[in-house]
């Protein structure tokens, strides 16, 4: 996946879900506090249904017309609730999975890299 297209739905999602901003930055925070350099991170977002909520999914899908397709999207939400509820708390989905790797590790820097940059002044 290219870096704009990451970035487009990374901004879906925050339009969709805006306390996932709080959530980010606060990750990023307790990312800080970890000692060490991180090869492999895998971040899950889920979002958690209410039971008021549920009880008002549960009566609109109660409400809605049953035609062949609404039977079949029945039967899917139906097996999806049933897996979830299988492998976790049903009113629990994803709704995003971030897996972050570092590939390869330099060992050795060229003097360029860590040079003091031309023109830099110490403040006092």
């Amino acid at each position: 996946m290219d870096t704009q297209a990451a970035a487009e739905q990374m901004a879906q999602a925050l339009a969709m879900y805006p306390q996932m901003k709080d959530v980010i930055g606060r990750s990023r925070v307790e990312g800080a506090k970890v000692d060490g350099t991180p090869i492999s991170t895998t971040s899950n977002i889920e979002t958690v249904q209410s039971p008021e909520q549920k009880q008002q999914q549960a009566h609109q899908d109660q409400q809605q017309p049953t035609s062949l397709g609404g039977l079949f999207a029945k039967k899917m939400m139906k097996k999806k609730s049933e897996d979830s509820a299988a492998g976790g708390d049903p009113n629990r989905s994803s709704l995003m999975t971030s897996t972050i790797e570092v590939l390869s590790v330099a060992t050795s820097v060229s003097a360029d890299a860590v040079s003091i940059p031309a023109g830099f002044k110490l403040k006092n």
